[in-house]
């Protein structure tokens, strides 16, 4: 009796099997390997841009470049608020009138100018001009009312500078 537990013909054929399986893995580590290093050529001409720099630091510049730009947006919008701030207690609105105060002078001498902010604060200011006289009024405004009466001159200058006001873009 002989003491091989395997039947010599069934080792031949599992040393064979082992040899085709070996074969056929050391075919497909070697493709792996072939294409794992075409895959590392790709990833490196993707990672790189036409100048040679590194796709990593571009965008490590541009996310820093995009921080800044948001801080510097920002402290645009804080400079717009303190603008739109002032912008109401801005004197922008203008209006003039011209006209003849009198009979006897003529060519729209005399005129009355109104200028004001949005709250109506300001000033109207009139020139009367007549033959042998030229006189200047200054009405104060508080809040669209005047001080003082006004004639219908200043109310229509005060009516033109709020219309010029508004076509001014902001309001």
């Amino acid at each position: 009796m002989s003491t091989t537990w395997l039947d010599p013909n069934l080792a031949a054929a599992v040393t064979v099997g082992a040899g085709v399986i070996s074969v056929g893995l050391l075919v497909v580590v070697v493709s792996q390997s072939l294409q794992l290093r075409k895959m590392r050529q790709q990833w490196t001409a993707l990672m790189q841009d036409s100048r040679g720099e590194s796709l990593e630091d571009l965008l490590e510049r541009h996310f820093q470049e995009r921080a800044a730009l948001r801080l510097e947006v920002n402290d645009h919008h804080l400079r717009v608020d303190a603008l739109e701030k002032k912008m109401k207690t801005a004197k922008r609105h203008l209006g003039i009138v011209k006209y003849d105060a009198f009979d006897e002078v003529s060519g729209g001498q005399s005129f009355s100018v109104s200028l004001y902010d949005d709250d109506g604060n300001g000033v109207v200011l009139s020139s009367v001009v007549g033959r042998s006289l030229a006189r200047l009024y200054a009405k104060g405004l508080i809040s669209g009312e005047a001080v003082t009466p006004l004639s219908d001159e200043e109310h229509a200058a005060m009516r033109e500078g709020w219309s010029s006001g508004k076509k001014g873009g902001v309001s």
